[in-house]
């Protein structure tokens, strides 16, 4: 055996056998499963407190540094809303949207796991972002981003996809009959920064709906989710 090939097998037993933190900023570990299921539990108590509580609410910088305490101030959940002082028209709903779970990469010589996990909170306009101690299963930080661009969960692309086709009815005679396997649907956010405007900070998406083989889609359409209203379709 070489002494490069010596040397990777050595490397290869360290990863097998070295505890996640161990592993580096460049080789952090995914989630387990059960991880995961520790993320949600811990972080959804805290999600409902944002979206729906009316007390005051304390946010925290999202990861402490090593042997440190995060920044921290309290403030009046109704401030914590992108809607307060513009002219938006308030969401029809406080839908809390899960955008996924995933690990914090550990600063140098922090040995401790955490995990992050991100949802989109409709009553808010915000995106939301919970920082889980894997560990003592606490959270550790907190941070509220509004009316910020973030990923479309597969429910709401779908839900643009409904909301369209209920409203624009060449697009539902163009999709008669399809299979939802033969509709193919490509959604990117929009982000309205007019606080003039009666959409501001809403969920906006651009869709564009087309049918598998086609050598074109059949239209673009814009929906505003937080109102479940369909703002423009163009074929």
């Amino acid at each position: 055996m070489t002494l490069a090939a010596s040397r990777l097998c050595l490397f290869i037993a360290f990863l097998a056998a070295a505890p996640p933190y161990l592993l580096g900023q460049g080789l952090t570990v995914a989630l387990t499963p059960e991880e995961t299921k520790i993320v949600r539990e811990v972080a959804d108590k805290e999600f409902q407190a944002i979206a729906l509580s009316q007390s005051n609410f304390r946010i925290m910088g999202g990861q402490p540094a090593l042997n440190g305490r995060p920044q921290a101030y309290s403030a009046p959940l109704g401030d914590l809303t992108a809607f307060q002082g513009s002219a938006s028209t308030s969401p029809r709903t406080n839908a809390i949207v899960p955008l996924g779970e995933e690990i914090v990469t550990p600063v140098p010589g922090d040995t401790a796991r955490r995990a992050v996990a991100t949802r989109y909170l409709y009553g808010r306009g915000a995106v939301a972002r919970i920082f889980v101690d894997l560990q003592s299963k606490v959270v550790v930080g907190r941070d509220i981003h509004f009316n910020s661009p973030a990923p479309l969960a597969e429910e709401e692309i779908k839900k643009a996809l409904e909301i369209a086709r209920a409203r624009n009815s060449e697009l539902n005679v163009a999709l008669a009959g399809a299979l939802p396997d033969d509709i193919t649907v490509y959604a990117q956010p929009i982000i309205n920064n007019n606080q003039a405007s009666s959409r501001y900070a809403h969920r906006l998406t651009e869709i564009f709906v087309g049918l598998q083989g086609a050598d074109r889609p059949i239209g673009r359409f814009f929906v505003d989710l937080s109102v479940e209203e369909l703002v423009v379709g163009r074929h």
